[in-house]
């Protein structure tokens, strides 16, 4: 007897920003629901967009998965607000030392403190910000180097034993996520710190990390049918050697007495100033450290027969830049899965090729809508670079307003005028439902 499921992808209006989330259901009634990435540079359009989506999509409180792609402020900045009195079954998030992470907050103009405790310590905050967590999956830290060299330290956690108690939380979800790749997290892992692990085992969330990309799937009732690949790209341990020493030598001087945690040590314009000038001389393209997303691709398993997929767009639709034909796809074959980029850098041949290979050709030739990375920016695309995706729609999750970064560019427009491109801005989101047939 053949067994079909309905599913949707949407992309929410956020701006200069990304707020990407799914559905998958057999039963509208017990959806698995996902979101990847949620953030903006203007929180007065993204706050909107989270509780409407948590009013309606998210009545029951829990979300299945919450993907990061990685730690940019206008892909995390709406965290806390989305996580607030959520039961989240699964996090997956990328690895990024707390040198790193230093890096990436400094280049962040314009941040509050809420996003800097973010930085501060991941884990500890997601923890904290939700109503509790089934497993987080710390995606690349495995085989990570330096754990042990980080010149400023996590933040650690700030909650209290009765708060702890109180994010107790039982479920009894009939979707299963699962994977072979992902391994429990030592207990003497430098990857999360001990008050961190201490403050997970106190809410019942299991830790699990994972030395390289991951391959996931869905099931339900001990049926799995759908299937979720995260292709990992680790900084360039060069580049990250050749600015240790000197972010380490200027935070010293910064802070004549002494250290503080990395929290403390983002909310300084000065400091953070400082290491974008040193990160400007040391390396020459930015988008090195920018562009280490988690690439997120979520679709059928192989085994589907057929599949249709429909664009649902705001009624109105400004055109300007953009050549919109196409409506709706059937495909005997299936055709319906959808590529999350994230600030991926797409523009050296060898880079998509690891992206490519991860994938496999059979689920390249399944995708049908394409997140165009870094929101259309030139310094993470090339001319041609679409041709092994066959997507049918491509995304542009941009303010196109804005005259700085001036995202999208021309360029990649020009390039994907034949792949249907199609712009989410602060007033427009866009919606594709669709159907899937299992033997």
């Amino acid at each position: 007897m053949s067994t079909e499921f309905s599913f949707q992808y949407r992309f929410h209006a956020a701006g200069q920003g990304v707020f990407a989330s799914g559905t998958v259901y057999d039963d509208a009634d017990d959806p698995f629901d996902w979101v990847v990435d949620c953030g903006s540079t203007n929180q007065s359009v993204l706050n909107p967009r989270i509780w409407d989506f948590k009013a309606t999509v998210l009545s029951r409180q829990h979300l299945d998965l919450l993907c990061i792609s990685h730690f940019d402020k206008d892909h995390v900045s709406g965290l806390g607000r989305l996580l607030s009195g959520l039961r989240v079954e699964t996090i997956v998030i990328p690895y990024y030392t707390p040198l790193e992470r230093l890096i990436i907050g400094s280049q962040q103009r314009r941040a509050t403190g809420d996003y800097f405790e973010f930085l501060g310590n991941p884990v500890a905050y997601l923890l904290a910000s939700s109503a509790s967590i089934g497993k987080i999956i710390v995606v690349g830290g495995a085989s990570t180097e330096f754990i042990n060299e980080d010149i400023i330290q996590e933040r650690p956690p700030g909650l209290t034993p009765g708060r702890l108690e109180s994010k107790r939380q039982e479920t009894d979800a009939a979707w299963t996520f699962e994977s072979k790749e992902a391994i429990p997290l030592p207990g003497d892992s430098p990857i999360v710190d001990d008050p961190t692990q201490a403050l997970a085992e106190a809410q019942g969330t299991a830790l699990f990390v994972t030395e390289g990309s991951l391959r996931t799937y869905v099931a339900r009732m001990g049926v799995a049918s759908w299937e979720f690949l995260f292709f990992h790209k680790p900084i360039q341990r060069s580049a990250i050697s050749q600015l240790k020493d000197k972010v380490g030598q200027y935070a010293a001087r910064h802070f004549r007495r002494g250290l503080p945690d990395l929290s403390q040590a983002l909310q300084s314009e000065t400091l953070r100033k400082g290491i974008r000038a040193i990160f400007a001389e040391t390396i020459p393209q930015p988008n090195d450290v920018n562009s280490t997303s988690l690439c997120v691709y979520s679709g059928p398993l192989p085994e589907a027969l057929r599949s249709s997929i429909t664009i649902e767009g705001p009624l109105r639709y400004r055109f300007r830049r953009f050549q919109f034909a196409r409506y709706s796809v059937t495909s005997e074959s299936p055709k319906c899965s959808i590529l999350y980029t994230g600030d991926a850098n797409l523009k050296r041949r060898p880079d998509r090729k690891e992206l490519h290979d991860f994938l496999t050709k059979s689920r390249r030739r399944q995708i049908s809508v394409f997140q165009v990375p870094h929101h259309g920016s030139r310094y993470n695309w090339t001319p041609g670079a679409e041709l092994h995706f066959y997507q049918d729609w491509s995304v542009f999750c941009a303010n196109d307003r804005l005259k700085r970064p001036g995202h999208p560019h021309n360029e990649v427009i020009a390039d994907l005028l034949y792949r249907n491109p199609i712009l989410v801005n602060a007033e427009d989101g866009w919606n594709w439902n669709g159907t899937v047939h299992f033997p």
